[in-house]
């Protein structure tokens, strides 16, 4: 049934794409250069401090994230909460919740640098809380993993979010598909990449066995949070948003 659900809402979505206001591409009518495949000119913009900066902190930011999509719905159930699938939606409804109301005031007050410190620290608290909740029962163990998964709403959108906005506000509009684009391949791909392989395949296995002991998963959890909390210390030292346009990077 969820599948015929799910089907049924993307058809549906799909043909109202077709009521979208016009958006013809910016570069129509022009020859495709090969360059533009592989976002080539983003890369002049690594010159600047701030932008590569952010561009890897990203990167390293992605990288702590795939335990809690590849390993939550596990951990949950070996917690015996039920409809673990249910549960960690949770998160999905506190993300539009965050994205509307809370990401645009936040923005617009305390700027991209102080977004993406709480998106990181969300992240390095909300496996913490998996941590300490490992070990728990009952209304405490509860309490801890429904603050977790509602923190998904600062996590992502303050992380992934704030990186399409920061990005969006220094590259020239001719560019900004190139540079979007390779924000994603440096967070969903090398670093989601990264983190299945090295968090999930390689650290998992050697500090939880076949048992599941709750003791096991409470020291699992603090690999990832440790290393979160490093790459906040790095942004928080490193990153300098002087609200200053680089778009005039050639």
């Amino acid at each position: 049934m969820q599948f015929y659900v799910a089907g049924t809402a993307a058809f549906i979505v799909g043909i109202y794409s077709f009521l979208l206001p016009k958006t013809p591409p910016p570069a129509k009518g022009k020859p495709l250069r090969m360059r533009e495949l592989y976002g080539a000119d983003t890369l002049p913009y690594f010159k600047h401090w701030s932008f590569a900066v952010f561009m890897f902190a990203s990167l390293l930011a992605s990288i702590g994230m795939m335990p809690y999509w590849s390993l939550g719905s596990l951990f949950t159930n070996t917690l015996g909460i039920e409809r673990s699938g249910g549960f960690l939606t949770l998160g999905q409804i506190a993300e539009l919740f965050v994205l509307a109301l809370i990401l645009p005031l936040f923005v617009k007050r305390y700027g991209i640098k102080w977004t993406m410190i709480l998106g990181l620290a969300s992240w390095a608290l909300r496996f913490l809380l998996f941590s300490g909740s490992a070990t728990q029962s009952g209304p405490a163990m509860m309490t801890m993993m429904v603050i977790a998964v509602l923190l998904h709403g600062f996590s992502y959108d303050f992380v992934f979010l704030s990186g399409y906005l920061y990005v969006d506000r220094h590259v020239r509009e001719d560019v900004r598909a190139q540079a979007q684009g390779l924000l994603v391949v440096f967070t969903q791909g090398f670093g989601f990449l990264l983190s299945s392989q090295v968090f999930v395949g390689w650290v998992f296995p050697r500090i939880v066995d076949d048992t599941g002991d709750h003791g096991q998963w409470q020291t699992y959890w603090l690999v990832p949070a440790v290393f979160m909390a490093i790459i906040l210390v790095f942004f928080w030292v490193f990153f300098r948003d002087d609200r200053k346009s680089v778009a005039s990077s050639d």
